[in-house]
């Protein structure tokens, strides 16, 4: 036997909203249908936007252009991460 939420007082429709925004963003997250700008590799990366255009200077992050915007995908930084050492502070 179940209750209905709403019999108990419960309004579930912000829970719903939230988990179903949730989810988009995750969906989006995970699709490797675009391009990713230079704070959004940072991002991903969890690294300093700065850093990003270093790596893609020193040309060891493959990047694209779209006129003056640097552009990569997950799957380039995802390749540049297995051959970048990290950054030792001194």
């Amino acid at each position: 036997m179940s209750v209905e939420p709403a019999r108990l007082g419960l309004d579930l429709e912000p829970l719903i909203a939230a988990v179903a925004e949730r989810v988009a963003a995750t969906l989006g997250e995970r699709s490797n249908g675009g391009y990713l700008d230079a704070d959004a590799a940072a991002k991903y990366l969890c690294c300093p936007r700065g850093r990003v255009y270093e790596l893609a200077a020193a040309g060891r992050v493959r990047h694209h252009r779209d006129g003056r915007r640097i552009l990569f995908t997950r799957q380039d930084l995802d390749a540049a991460l297995e051959t970048i050492e990290p950054r030792v502070k001194s």
